[in-house]
């Protein structure tokens, strides 16, 4: 680990971000593939379904990138000082706490699909979301064992392991997803049962590469309800944070079911291809949260303040170009813009601007996230997806789409994620430095 942890700021965020971030976009490339096949093979019916169900998917990922947050938080320390064991004990009690975490989600996904909780403008096409997600359930588990094993090797500082195995899942997906939703014929049912069986073959090459078998056979398998109490101390909040971005997805997609499955499939296709820059943003706070954390755990505090500073304005510039690029990038691919095409542009513009700010409160979530402060982190992430968004998305959904037009949403976004940022930055002011300096 130290040939990471011991290098100057800017060269150790190069080598733990560079990895981790390719990788999610390898990630997300998984994940718009299935837009790719819906739009270009299939149906408007299939994209939207996809777009109508991504919340739910997204749930899964949430909770598996905040059972990664947690296990990472609360082993990385231990690791510093006790070494590789430590750090298997702690992956093995995650084992357990991923088990009930996929049995929790199950029952819920069961229930939504039991009690048939779809919009009425999507009930003509319950079939298919039942299908697409019940089959999806089976894919939990798995990936939350991904995402437990991305802990490990972050922690032992090899991100390029990251790398390498969602790069084998994104070559999977392209060999599955034409083979079993184009040329099979089974349409939207090949597409779930693709998105089911990648996160094996992820799950299995991950840990082939970064456990020591005989290390991790020699420990006790039994669980150990205290480091199970510790570990779900930190999952959970960290959980809660990741769960508050699809939730405030859930009710701005619900705002757009009442403009019309075309403006939902619109909605869609821009926010997967803002996502490209979205889910790299995750691999620099993951990146971030371990170095921090190995950075306190020394009790090096200005490195955490280096580390802090390069984050922030590098971190910044690049996104912004990025999603200039893809603005350009989407309004060129698309051509002729009809209404779909449309409605993702406009919110690619409006990204632009958004993204960057929230990549700024993400950073202040992060930093209360590794000095173990996770009800801190919680109320930040509520600014950005509840407190402030709720409201106005509740006044839109109250007036509805004859006196609401679409880029009246947008702009109310735009104020929404301005207010977060301001209340973000004046609650790391005064909580976050003052526990810095008395550290």
């Amino acid at each position: 680990m130290s040939d990471v942890f011991d290098l100057p700021v800017k060269q150790a965020l190069i080598r733990m971000v560079v990895p981790v971030s390719i990788g999610f976009i390898m990630l997300m490339a998984v994940d718009f593939a299935d837009v790719f096949i819906a739009r270009v093979f299939l149906s408007d019916d299939a994209l939207a379904v996809i777009g109508y169900c991504y919340p739910l998917v997204y749930f899964m990922m949430a909770i598996g990138v905040g059972l990664n947050q947690g296990l990472t938080i609360i082993a990385a320390p231990d690791t510093v000082h006790g070494g590789t064991k430590k750090l298997y004990e702690w992956f093995i009690q995650s084992i357990y706490l991923t088990a009930i975490l996929t049995a929790v989600l199950i029952l819920a996904t069961a229930s939504i699909l039991y009690f048939k909780w779809v919009d009425h403008e999507f009930i003509h096409l319950f079939s298919d979301i039942q299908y697409f997600l019940g089959t999806i359930i089976f894919a939990i588990f798995p990936t939350f064992m991904v995402l437990a094993l991305f802990s490990i090797a972050q922690i032992k500082g090899k991100p390029n392991h990251i790398r390498d195995v969602l790069a084998l899942m994104l070559f999977a997906t392209v060999i599955f997803h034409p083979v079993l939703a184009v040329w099979s014929g089974l349409g939207l049912a090949g597409l779930a049962l693709s998105k089911t069986l990648v996160p094996y073959f992820g799950a299995v090459f991950m840990a082939y590469r970064v456990l020591d078998w005989q290390s991790i056979a020699a420990l006790p398998w039994r669980p150990s309800w205290a480091k199970l109490r510790l570990l779900s101390q930190q999952v959970l909040p960290a959980s809660g944070i990741q769960l508050l971005v699809p939730l405030y997805l859930v009710m701005l997609t619900k705002v757009m079911t009442a403009y019309g499955v075309e403006v939902v499939a619109g909605f869609s296709l821009g926010y997967r291809i803002v996502m490209f820059v979205i889910i790299p943003i995750l691999g620099v706070f993951v990146a971030l949260l371990v170095l921090i954390s190995n950075a306190f755990a020394k009790h090096n505090i200005l490195r955490v303040r280096q580390l802090l500073g390069e984050t922030v304005v590098w971190g910044s510039g690049i996104i912004l170009a990025s999603l200039l690029s893809g603005y350009f990038v989407s309004r060129a691919v698309f051509g002729s813009v009809d209404l779909i095409e449309r409605i993702a542009l406009q919110y690619i513009t409006l990204a632009v601007y958004i993204t960057v700010l929230e990549y700024l409160i993400g950073v202040m979530i992060v930093s209360f996230q590794s000095i173990k402060q996770p009800k801190t982190a919680f109320v930040i992430a509520l600014s950005r997806t509840v407190i402030f968004p709720v409201p106005i998305l509740y006044t839109i959904h109250y007036y509805g789409p004859n006196q609401v037009s679409i880029l009246m949403i947008w702009y109310a976004l735009g104020v929404s994620f301005t207010l977060a940022l301001l209340f973000s930055y004046s609650y790391w002011q005064f909580r976050f430095w003052p526990k810095l300096q008395n550290s």
